[in-house]
């Protein structure tokens, strides 16, 4: 079973399998990019509890805080991404993509986001619900 679009607790990813015997991988994905995601192969821990970490190996993630300086693993903060699943800007659009890239070319999520210390992506929300943060 692939779940993807919304948060889900650990409780409720533990039953899947028993429930419906299936196994479990969870999803993050966007229209901008990039595709996060756990594999067949990951622990049980890694799938119960985060959404993984992107398909390509040669995306790059940063958490960062409000100020966009990069938070140390573990803490949450908004999450930002460039790579070849992110495109590199907007058609024509170059007050939006001043909003949403950063000057480096980091697309800006506007998702809350931490990382575990194996490197995989817990998406926990959205900027504009968290204060201070965005």
């Amino acid at each position: 079973m692939q779940i993807g679009g919304a948060s889900l607790s650990r409780a409720t990813a533990e039953r899947v399998g028993p429930a419906l015997g299936s196994g479990l991988q969870r999803v993050f994905a966007m229209a901008e990019g990039p595709l996060i995601l756990t594999r067949p192969d990951d622990p049980a821990g890694t799938v119960l509890g985060t959404q993984g970490r992107p398909l390509s190996v040669d995306e790059e993630v940063r958490i960062v805080d409000a100020d966009g300086k990069d938070l140390p693993e573990g803490e949450p903060g908004e999450l930002l991404v460039r790579g070849p699943h992110t495109p590199r800007g907007y058609y024509r659009a170059p007050a939006r993509d001043a909003r949403a890239f950063t000057a480096d070319g980091y697309f800006r999520t506007g998702r809350l986001a931490r990382r575990t210390p194996d490197g995989d992506l817990l998406v926990t929300g959205r900027v504009a619900d968290a204060p201070g943060v965005g």
